[in-house]
């Protein structure tokens, strides 16, 4: 497996996320989602979800707001590499308020999510609940520590996804513009102070 220290991170520039139908919250809190931090709990299947929306706004990708769970259009996923993102994520089915299965847009869940580390203003928890690592940090952008060689596509603490730079074969996708596009490099040190957070 190809070795990088260079990532780029695909996130939604929306302003205007998701939401979760009234009724869905319910099974949510039963099923999937966190209490104590509001996002998902770690798990190695896809999500289905219904959302109030009848369709994401902003494509190709969007997220649910108060879930951790980010939104793609198939398609947009397909574009990055299929074996890449079959390897490292797992996607639900996602229907809108008439439980109507919204065409090409499918939920997505890491195998491994990673942090997108800061360098400034860095505030971060464990969850009680779930036991996850509940992080926030302004200024440059980067992972620590280095991602297991074996997977080229992971699921961000920010709602989106951080692929390999050497599995990226085409990047028009920063021709997209709803999406920011950062790369991320992996230093020997955190620039905030805080070693590994696993």
């Amino acid at each position: 497996m190809t070795s990088s220290t260079l990532f780029y991170h695909i996130q939604s520039t929306t302003t205007t996320p998701c939401s979760l139908a009234k009724e869905e919250y319910t099974r949510a809190i039963e099923d999937w989602l966190c209490s104590g931090c509001t996002t998902h709990r770690p798990g190695d299947t896809g999500i289905d979800i219904q959302i109030q929306e009848t369709v994401p706004a902003n494509p190709p990708m969007n997220f649910v707001s108060g879930t951790g769970i980010g939104l793609a259009k198939l398609s947009f996923l397909e574009s990055l590499g299929l074996e890449a993102i079959q390897q490292g994520l797992r996607l639900g089915n996602l229907f809108g308020p008439d439980r109507k299965s919204l065409d090409d847009w499918v939920t997505f869940r890491g195998l491994r999510r990673l942090i997108v580390r800061g360098s400034r203003s860095v505030s971060w928890r464990r969850c009680s609940t779930c036991g996850r690592v509940v992080y926030f940090a302004m200024g440059k952008r980067y992972l620590y520590p280095k991602p297991d060689d074996n997977t080229g596509v992971f699921e961000s603490d920010l709602f989106g996804i951080i692929i390999r730079a050497d599995l990226v074969r085409n990047l028009q996708i920063d021709k997209e513009p709803n999406l920011r596009i950062d790369e991320l490099r992996v230093p020997k040190v955190a620039a905030d102070g805080l070693g590994v957070l696993e």
